[in-house]
């Protein structure tokens, strides 16, 4: 029953079945989401205290439990080989580490309570509340994530907004094509402007017969020709993120490309010759 109610969720969705493998898509790969979206790298690449910290919370529970229940029943069990799992797909995703702190709350305080009687009694409740104390941090660890997260986004958000500002302001009508990624394309489309790319991408890549941009985009943004790009369809801006296209953005400054607005997150450029 479950997994029947497992596959008919997940037919509720754009993916359809793909849903369930896409945790793993991204593991090992160059497309489009891992370099234009960040929350879709490996953590040790963007945030390697925080992956220190959830490997911390992760495996101490599991070895002190071990050395209470012994390491055969410990280790072989279904929740650390699912915490195992979850802990590899975090470290490779970073997106899925809230997952992990989730099934980690789930997983610690079955623990506390299922210790068996060959533990003795100061033991059992040492276990207990090294565990508790570790779920709580793991609470207040995803809490903070949580709440962090909307202003970032807000300061990004802001950052992408003044650019396209600035890029009406320069001239650019309503339709103009631009060169974006993902996260600034969802912008430029409610700005009036045609991105190069927005999440739409995601769904409708490649159907029809029509061109599989993702390739292409995923190429051109992990080697930073953006300026063959911008040639090829006729783009005479570009509306990026620093930090994850900084090469891209080099290539077209030394194509020609004049910034029009930029701050510590976003930049606009502009073909010199428009």
């Amino acid at each position: 029953m479950t997994i029947l109610l497992t596959i008919a969720s997940a037919m509720l969705n754009p993916y359809g079945l793909d849903v369930l493998s896409l945790p793993f898509k991204t593991i090992g790969t160059s497309d489009i989401a891992t370099v234009a979206v960040p929350e879709l790298k490996p953590m040790f690449s963007i945030v390697p205290v925080e992956a220190v910290i959830l490997i911390v919370i992760s495996v101490v529970p599991v070895i002190f439990h071990a050395k209470c229940l012994g390491f055969k029943k410990t280790v072989f069990s279904f929740e650390t080989m699912m915490i195992s799992g979850l802990l590899f797909l975090s470290l490779m995703t970073w997106r899925n580490e809230l997952l992990l702190l989730g099934i980690l709350m789930i997983v610690y305080s079955t623990w506390c309570w299922k210790l068996e009687p060959k533990c003795k009694v100061s033991s059992k409740m040492l276990s207990r509340i090294v565990l508790f104390s570790i779920s709580v941090v793991a609470l207040e660890f995803g809490a903070v994530l949580f709440y962090s997260t909307p202003s970032a986004t807000d300061q990004k958000s802001i950052s992408i907004e003044r650019a396209f500002q600035a890029m009406r302001e320069d001239g650019a009508v309503s339709g103009t094509a631009v060169l974006t990624d993902i996260d600034p394309g969802c912008r430029a489309e409610l700005n009036g402007f045609k991105p190069y790319l927005d999440t739409r991408i995601e769904v409708f890549n490649g159907q029809n017969g029509q061109k599989n941009v993702l390739a292409e985009a995923g190429k051109a943004l992990s080697s930073g020709s953006l300026s063959a790009i911008c040639d090829d369809y006729g783009m005479d801006y570009a509306v990026l993120n620093y930090g994850i296209n900084d090469v891209g953005i080099q290539d077209l400054e030394e194509s020609g490309f004049k910034p029009v607005y930029s701050d510590n997150l976003t930049v606009c450029l502009k073909r010199s010759t428009v």
